[in-house]
């Protein structure tokens, strides 16, 4: 079983649509859902009591909240709102454009890639997004290859062909809000 997990693993990031496809033939009910997603939180949880024992700047935030009960409580909430909210767009975009994928199987997929995602968690943080020099490159280049493993799990929930017109429609969905702000930021001038 743990070699068909490590299998599982390897191949959602050497070929993301077979992976996925997989996980979400797999996953019969919510119940897995839940599991997959309690072992993505668990593991997330787990590397963030770590980068603060080792990393003065977090352990700062995480004394600022109060420890580590109100820390991990906060951030399990956060997870699971954030997580409902983006299947609830996943499906409901995807529906939009001739989707066909179940609400089971948009959240398995994406429990699936939070799960497998969650080894990338230690090399992202605000700091080193906003450093100086090129240190600041390798955190943008994983958040690319997150956002291209998402897009390509969308299109296996929703049996799209193109993944490539699942990446254009998450970046339009990224752009249109900014856009929109800015436009009524500079009206309210």
């Amino acid at each position: 079983m743990l070699q068909e997990l490590v299998k599982s693993i390897v191949d959602s990031f050497v070929a993301p649509r077979a992976s996925a496809r997989r996980v979400i033939d797999n996953v019969t009910d919510f119940q897995g859902v839940a599991v997959i997603f309690g072992l993505s939180f668990t593991l997330s949880a787990i590397i963030i009591l770590l980068k603060t024992a080792f990393g003065a700047e977090a352990a700062a935030d995480f004394n600022a909240m109060g420890g580590a009960f109100p820390f991990i409580i906060s951030n399990l909430i956060f997870s699971a709102v954030a997580f409902a909210f983006l299947c609830g767009v996943i499906y409901g975009v995807g529906r939009l454009f001739g989707g066909v994928g179940t609400p089971l199987e948009i959240a398995a997929a994406i429990a699936w890639h939070s799960l497998i995602t969650v080894v990338f968690s230690p090399f992202l943080s605000l700091s080193s997004l906003t450093a100086d020099g090129g240190a600041s490159i390798m955190p943008v280049f994983i958040m690319l290859f997150i956002a291209w493993l998402l897009a390509n799990f969308t299109a296996e929930a929703h049996q799209f062909k193109s993944v490539w017109k699942v990446a254009a429609v998450m970046v339009g969905l990224l752009f249109i809000p900014a856009f929109l702000m800015t436009l009524a930021g500079l009206s309210a001038m």
